[in-house]
Order: C-alpha cells, then structure tokens, then sequence
C-alpha cells in the first residue's frame, strides 16, 4: 500500500491512532511533569502520556477533577504503566486507567493532573524503560518517480528504513500486535510517501467493503496515520484507508478530548466532541493491494 500527501512540510510523523489533549500541571517538587494529555479509548479505559523532566527515579501520582478543575479529588487508584515509585524521566510517559474500577460515570469533561514528587536518587535501571518510549524514523530521499499500485517494488522501497514494533491499542493495550505492520517513509522535492505492509495470516478473511471517500471504514481492516505539522503535540491531520485504496481525512486540533466509538466513520473519526474535523480535505492520493501475504 502506498500513500502520497501532496506538498507537506513534515516535521513529525506518528503512525497509529492518537489524540492530543493537553494539560501543563504543576508540580509539587523540583521534578516537573510536562505536556499532559489524555484520551478515552472506550468507556472504561483512559489513557494519559505525559514528559517527565527529572535528573533522577521520581514518583508519579495522578488526580482527577470531575468539577472543571475546582478540585481534584478522584485518586485513581487502577492505573498501571509509567506510575508509582521510580519512575525514570523521559518524554511520552504512558499511563493506563480503568476508569470502571475507580468510578462509575465519568463525565465527559473530566480533567487529569499528573504530579511528581521526590524519589530516592540513582534508581535509575535502563531496564524499566517500557513501550511508551520515543520511536523515531527516518524518511529516505528519494530522486525517481513512485508508482501508485499498492506495490511496494521499487529499489528505494527496501531501502528505506522500518519501522515494525507496533504495540495493541485494543484489545489489549501494550501487548505485542498480532499480526505484523512495516512502515516506510519516503520523500522528494513535492510529497511525502509512505509505503505500508499490513500483513495477515490469514488474507482471505481481510475485510474490505468500503469504496467511497470519507465513508464507514471502521468495520473494515485499515490503517490510518496522523501527522503532527507544527510538532506541538496539540493536533495534526489524519490519513485512513482500507484495502480497497478507501480514504478517510481530517484535522484534530488539541483543545480537547474524544473518545473512539465504534460507530464513528473510521479508526479516528469520532464526532462526539468538536476537535474531529471531517469536513477538511486534504490533497494525497493512495493504491492498496490485497496479496497472498495481507495487504
């Protein structure tokens, strides 16, 4: 499968389904949680990323406001991940949250905080690093045209870097995927190409029913890709299609939250709150294939 958008200038590009919402809380000590935000994945999970800026193992604590931000007093005590004691600094601290073990009816406009206080020093064991990690690839330039057919058979394909450790969203989050995703990332003087390999082992049941633009391709197998145009971790624009070549495009600005329905148009497509634009249209192009292998 090949996917081109047209004249971008990328600075960042995440493969995967995200949403950004954003929350700078303040910390209790000289260790600083940073560029908090958080997104609902069903109606009892909640999963929050935040920056840890520390020299050393801190401890991460997180509270819930369920009156606008007056107070915070849901301590979510069901939370596994990057929390607890000896938590090492980094970016992209991951933190999941049954919400159904803690509460009952969470509202919709819930706010979370995620605080550090002081941990014993030198606890830092490079072994704890979990798969919230930063993942980075690079894009390969490229001098020769692409051909759109779902193929990925020119030389500059299998030249190009990997990228092919994708992790669960659902139905179990963190857990090793199923089956097998390879991205690569190409670019020249007008467009950005990404070259994706959805394997299966079983193609004969890949589901693809879909053919319209901007139609229901949540039912359907797909892939989708949002990229971050400003690198501020607020928004960006996502890309989704199916086997068929299918697309699927809008714009995510960071104001808020949102949660993922399976009734929603596609992967990320879910209108329940204001910051999912389906209306913008982009200008990209895609080829899919289905093949022995997936597609």
């Amino acid at each position: 499968m090949g996917i081109i958008c047209h004249n971008s200038r990328i600075t960042t590009a995440c493969s995967g389904i995200f949403l950004f919402v954003l929350l700078i809380a303040p910390s209790l000590s000289a260790d600083t949680c940073e560029n908090v935000r958080y997104y609902r994945i069903s109606d009892d999970i909640v999963v929050i990323y935040y920056d840890l800026d520390s020299t050393h193992a801190t401890n991460i604590d997180v509270e819930v406001s369920l009156d606008g931000g007056k107070t915070f007093d849901l301590k979510p005590r069901n939370l596994s991940g990057d929390v607890g004691d000896n938590v090492l600094p980094g970016s992209y601290k991951r933190i999941t949250w049954e919400v159904y073990k803690d509460i009952e009816n969470l509202p919709e406009d819930f706010i979370v905080r995620v605080i550090a206080s002081d941990s014993i020093p030198g606890t830092l064991q490079p072994e704890n690093l979990t798969y919230g990690e930063d993942k980075i690839i690079s894009a390969s330039h490229i001098y020769s045209p692409v051909k759109m057919d779902g193929f990925l058979n020119e030389p500059f394909w299998k030249e190009a870097m990997v990228a092919s450790d994708f992790v669960q969203q659902e139905p179990v989050e963190g857990v090793d995927a199923t089956e097998k995703t390879e991205v690569r990332v190409l670019y020249d003087e007008e467009n950005l190409y990404l070259g994706v390999i959805c394997f299966d082992q079983e193609p004969d049941k890949i589901k693809h029913n879909e053919l319209r633009v901007d139609g229901e391709l949540e039912s359907d197998d797909n892939f989708s890709v949002v990229i971050d145009t400003f690198n501020d971790k607020r928004g960006g624009f996502f890309f989704c299609t199916n086997p068929n070549g299918a697309r699927l495009d809008g714009k995510l600005t960071g104001s808020r939250g949102f949660r993922r329905r399976s009734s929603s148009r596609g992967s990320i497509s879910s209108r329940r709150r204001t910051d999912v634009n389906l209306d913008w249209n982009g200008i990209w192009d895609v080829a899919a294939q289905v093949t022995e292998h997936g597609w």
